[in-house]
């Protein structure tokens, strides 16, 4: 047989299989498989670990089984499409997911909730309060990352030994792993299906109670997406009149006796001074350490003046800026944000608004800078003609984060002193600061009562004695008042914003002693959610008590009521706490939503209603059940929704990033 020509008389070669270029020995492949188990394993161990550390144990089984369609989406997709650096990714990936395990994990431990989307928009004023960070960590925290860096360092070693023997570092393609793989369609499908399961639930909704029976991770990515339209029903938001009527209707209740002897607009004319008081709670109002009391100056104003115990702190994830949000709205805060986040570029009717038609110059004082919890916003939309900042008192006498409350008050009282010789009323509310968390930066000589006895070496100890600087400084401003005659003819209002002491279990045994001396037993929801407030009438010589439930909310009606102002124009969710008008809020201090207080308890629900517990204001022992009704459980939320729903409708302003419609003074402090 003839030979072809291109085989020249030799028979050729013995063809070998062809080879994929990135296929894996053996070996190899079975040790990629081990890496993604190893780091599957390590990441769902963690999140599960958060999971029972922050909602409580359950069934272990039932609890892996919630998590795993997160953590195995996400470390299957990483892995199929970062194959070409199969192990970086999935360390990388490891850290990502721990980093932010530990977010999650320290933002709970404080605000009793997990995070939204929205509410990370303002992670970035962590840095500001890193002291504050700091002592919310705890020595499981470091579990979380413990094995990336462990991780870190062996794959580091491993790829060293790879280089010095020459090896070439092989690879496999992306979805080879045809049986690992194929389970990523199912469990996709199992997150999706869990997302929108989470995100229909009825608003608004107790992150807590929805992850432990949907999934932590669920409802973290549920949270991510967009938010739902909050069902308010047939109230018209663009009607001021229908508005308060829905209000009313909503807040409906028994109409009590007039609390006050003073009739309304008795203070027709008057200035109004209103004092914020950085993480003043109830418990260190009238409290002793070492034998001397923690807050003299208030006891004294108390003896003359409202004092309402039982005050309500309504703030969410803004803390501080919430505060100040609501006092001046009478709007409840964003659930899901900060407000001056989620309402900071809406024209909002407001206290200031109503006052400045009323003549009177309307300025905010705080000594941190103004872009600080987007404040300079928050300010705009609600109407101050002024804000003073930190570029006014220049860091004088520095604590913390601003100037001290002592170089607040002087600034403060320089500037209503300028419109006292106007002969112009004026609404002033001032900010205090020196007595942030950790409650540790206030110089010992400055503080009158330091940590003794069992509150020595204590977190509470030091936040009494943080308290008792904030009481020398408010007392020394309210002299200041009285000798230039500014008392006489202001309405002064003085509260807490949040609690000092959270709800958690304390960080040593030592605390717990300090805490139980404080709080007359084991801290309760109603010791870590109750305010005080202080009104002090014009002239007013004598003192007067009230069990009266007082909200944040309640404060722009009521300074209207004593003003005999016209509130039409501004709906309004608090009431007249003087004029015996029923009594239905939200419960704040980072309570579930859902969360009310009435006029004899405080009702949290549980993962609904039925499963709630109700406790007696003042004392927060429990109560009976039957005191709470699911009605107004039922209409506290469409309160709340109705408050979101009414905020996010008003008109947006012009030019708002430019804060617009408050301007900086150049005049320096004196």
């Amino acid at each position: 047989m003839a030979l072809g020509p291109e085989h020249n008389g030799v028979e050729p070669p013995v063809s070998e299989e062809p080879t994929l270029p990135n296929r894996l020995p053996t070996g190899d492949q079975v040790r990629a498989l081990l890496a993604l188990a190893l780091v599957v394993a390590l990441v769902l161990a963690k999140i599960v670990f958060v999971r029972r550390q922050l909602l409580g144990g359950g069934a272990l089984a039932s609890d892996f089984a919630l998590e795993a369609p997160f953590a195995l989406v996400v470390l299957l997709l990483v892995d199929a499409f970062f194959a070409d650096m199969r192990f970086r990714a999935l360390l990388v990936a490891d850290a990502v997911v721990s980093v932010a395990l530990l977010g999650v994990a320290v933002y709970a431990s404080f605000y009793g909730q997990l995070p939204t989307a929205e509410s990370l928009l303002g992670a970035g004023q962590a840095a500001t309060v890193g002291d504050s960070v700091l002592a919310l960590l705890r020595p499981w925290h470091g579990a979380l990352v413990a094995d990336v860096v462990v991780l870190g360092m062996g794959a580091f070693v491993v790829e060293r030994v790879r280089r010095a023997r020459g090896r070439a570092r092989t690879i496999a393609p992306p979805f080879q792993h045809a049986a690992v793989y194929a389970t990523l369609v199912p469990l996709l499908a199992v997150l999706i299906v869990g997302i929108v399961t989470v995100r229909h639930l009825p608003q608004p909704v107790d992150g807590m109670a929805a992850a432990r029976s949907r999934g932590m991770t669920t409802f973290l990515a549920a949270s991510s997406t967009v938010r739902p339209a909050p069902e308010v029903g047939a109230v018209d938001l663009w009607d001021p009149i229908a508005m308060q009527e829905g209000i009313e209707d909503l807040r409906r209740g028994s109409v009590r006796k007039r609390l006050a002897d003073f009739a309304p607009g008795a203070a027709q004319g008057k200035n109004v001074i209103i004092i914020q008081v950085e993480a003043l709670q109830t418990a260190a109002v009238g409290a002793r350490m070492g034998g001397s009391s923690v807050t003299p100056n208030l006891d004294r104003l108390i003896g003359r003046s409202w004092y309402f115990p039982n005050g309500v702190s309504q703030v969410g994830r803004g803390t501080t800026s919430d505060a100040e949000f609501s006092v001046n709205s009478s709007l409840y805060p964003s659930l899901r944000a900060a407000s001056s986040l989620a309402y900071g570029s809406r024209t909002i009717p407001s206290l200031p608004r109503l006052l400045h038609a009323e003549g009177y110059a309307t300025a905010t004082f705080h000594t941190n800078d103004v872009s600080y919890w987007n404040r300079g916003e928050l300010y705009a939309a609600l109407g101050f003609d002024r804000y003073y900042d930190r570029r006014f008192f220049k860091d004088e006498d520095r604590i913390a984060f601003g100037s001290s409350d002592e170089v607040l008050f002087r600034g403060v009282l320089g500037e209503l002193s300028k419109h006292q010789r106007n002969a112009k009323p004026f609404y002033a509310h001032v900010v205090t600061m020196s007595s942030h968390h950790p409650f540790t930066a206030i110089p010992a000589g400055s503080v009158p009562v330091r940590p003794s006895g069992e509150f020595e070496g204590t977190f509470t100890g030091d936040y009494l004695s943080a308290i008792s600087y904030a009481d020398l400084q408010i007392g020394e401003f309210v002299e200041d008042l009285e000798e230039s005659g500014l008392l006489d003819e202001s309405i002064l209002i003085i509260y807490g914003d949040h609690f000092g002491i959270p709800g958690d279990d304390p960080a040593d045994d030592r605390d717990a002693v300090a805490r139980r001396a404080l709080f007359g037993g084991t801290q309760n929801r109603v010791d870590t959610m109750s305010v005080p407030f202080i009104v002090h009438m014009p002239g007013q010589t004598a003192g007067r008590r009230s069990s009266e439930p007082f909200g944040q909310t309640d404060v722009a009606p009521t300074v209207a009521g004593a003003l005999g102002v016209d509130t039409t124009a501004m709906p309004h969710f608090g009431r007249d706490v003087f004029a015996g008008q029923p009594v239905l809020m939200p419960g704040g201090g980072f309570m579930p939503p859902g969360t009310y207080v009435d006029e004899r308890i405080l009702f949290v629900p549980g993962s609904g209603f039925d499963d709630g517990a109700a406790a007696y204001l003042g004392t927060g022992s429990p109560a009976p059940r039957n005191l709470a009704t699911a009605g107004k459980w039922e209409r506290i939320r469409r309160m709340l929704n109705l408050s979101d729903a009414y905020a996010r409708s008003l008109p947006v302003r012009p030019g708002h990033d430019l804060h617009a419609d408050a301007v900086m003074p150049a005049a320096a402090a004196p």
